[in-house]
């Protein structure tokens, strides 16, 4: 499956860790994993010199590209937000992880939309564990 994953970039760098294991979780599973990169710890030193257009050009096309979007939203970023909006617009599932017992924002944790699904967890363990129940085709 081709699964383009978000999370925060510049909008802090905290949760790094956990994205690498998903990220890599995930591409252990056989997944297409579109957006690697976010899961980098040296994305921001990466991505620096790219023109904030060029940016924004790439991701839309792997959006377009993606059949999922599994989202970190533990911490908050606009352009996560964004993204999770685009592909519910495009009538694609979306898959918002969080760390349980963080105040998210409502417009995730109260979103009804068909298509958008949540998982709050306790530990990175049970979320590496809950990933093959999360993923629509099971293939993890």
């Amino acid at each position: 499956m081709k699964i383009y994953f978000a999370a925060a970039i510049s909008a802090g760098r905290n949760y790094a860790p956990v994205y690498e294991m998903i990220v890599n979780t995930l591409r252990d599973a056989d997944h297409l994993i579109l957006t690697e990169h976010v899961a980098d710890q040296n994305v921001l030193e990466l991505e620096k010199n790219i023109p904030a257009k060029k940016v924004f050009e790439r991701d839309l096309r792997k959006l377009k590209e993606a059949e999922l979007l599994v989202a970190e939203v533990s911490h908050p970023s606009t352009g996560v937000g964004y993204e999770i909006a685009t592909m519910l617009s495009m009538k694609k599932p979306v898959l918002c992880l969080y760390l349980r017992g963080l105040n998210m924002s409502k417009m995730i944790t109260g979103n009804t939309e068909s298509g958008i699904s949540l998982y709050a967890y306790e530990s990175v363990d049970e979320l590496l564990n809950a990933l093959p129940e999360l993923i629509p085709d099971h293939k993890l």
